[in-house]
Parts: structure tokens; sequence; C-alpha cells
């Protein structure tokens, strides 16, 4: 969310670069505040490793209370546990597919970002001219094309995980059952 207002915040209504932006001093700024966004999309990222962490860790959890349930010959109990389990690794799913969708769109923008500090670079390395306009104009239109791909990518991304997680469903009692067929099978192989 900080990323997308962060982009809007340099786009106008129609989702164009806010103009005048031919000025190096003023593309410098906004690769700057682009910079910003990519180090908060990054501690971002950090955020969604942990929670994929602190799930993957409750699921390990929950599978071994199933287990020593189902050993202890206490089936209700490991019903719930795995019942719990299933709605964890859904979770896990959801937010392990959150992260890669996170970190295609954050190397997107650094790709982008680079490529439009190189162009400022090159419009930097020129002779004051009227030839140094050109490069400047391609900076701004680039800056023009990051900001709107960046916008829609992000847009799109809220509106998946809006729709992604609705309503949590319940395990479906068979996949329940199976997985309890399974652990009584190999526990009782020990």
């Amino acid at each position: 969310m900080l990323v997308k207002s962060s982009l809007n915040e340099l786009l106008d209504s129609e989702g164009e670069a806010r103009r005048p932006r031919s000025s190096p001093d003023k593309l410098d700024s906004d690769v700057r505040m682009l910079r910003q966004r990519v180090d908060d999309a990054l501690k971002y990222e950090d955020e969604l490793e942990a929670r994929v962490d602190e799930l993957q860790a409750e699921v390990e959890r929950r599978d071994q209370q199933a287990d020593e349930a189902m050993a202890q010959g206490q089936e209700d109990t490991a019903r719930r546990h795995v019942e719990e389990l299933q709605r964890l690794q859904n979770r896990l799913a959801m937010a392990e597919s959150d992260l890669r969708e996170h970190r295609l769109v954050t190397q997107e923008l650094i790709a982008r970002v680079n490529q439009l500090e190189a162009v400022l670079d090159e419009a930097r390395g020129q002779q004051p001219s009227d030839t140094a306009a050109e490069p400047l104009e391609r900076a701004s239109q680039i800056m023009a094309d990051v900001l709107r791909e960046m916008r829609d990518r992000i847009n799109d991304m809220t509106e998946q995980i809006g729709t992604v997680a609705p309503k949590e469903q319940p395990p479906a009692d068979e996949a329940v059952d199976d997985d309890l067929a399974r652990r009584r099978e190999r526990l009782s192989k020990k």
C-alpha cells in the first residue's frame, strides 16, 4: 500500500507522470522517491517472509500435535488438529503466493528504476545542447511508464488479494479422514 500511494502521488488523474519532469533535478527527486519505495517494498517483503515462516512453524507444530494425539488414540483431538492444520496449510499457500507476486513486482520496479537512472546518467553526461533534451524526455517518458505500470500491477495485486480470501472454508471431511487414515497407517508401522 505504501508503494501504491507513493506512485499515485507522482501521477496525475489520468495516470500520466506529472509535468514538467524535464529537469534533471526533478527527475532525480522522483528517482529518490522511487528508491525509497523500493526500500519500503523490500521491508514489506521481509514482513511477508516472516509471516510465511510463522505459518510454516505453526503447520509443523500442528502436524506434530496431530501425530501425538493419534499415537495416544485420541482421534477426536487428532481430527481437530488436522482440521486446523489444513486451514493453516491453505493460509500458508496464500501467503507464499502473495510473497512470490510481491517479489516479482519489486524486482520489476527495481529494474525499471535502474533503467531510469541509466537514462538520467546518460543525459548528465551530454553537453548542454538541444540533444540533451532527448535523453531527458526519454527519462521523463520512462518515469511515466514505470509509474503507470507499477500502479497497474499493484492495483491488480490488490484486486486479487481481495478476491482470493473472501471467506475461509472448513476443510472437507474426506480430506481430514484421508489425512487421519494416512497418519494411522504411518504410526502403526513405527
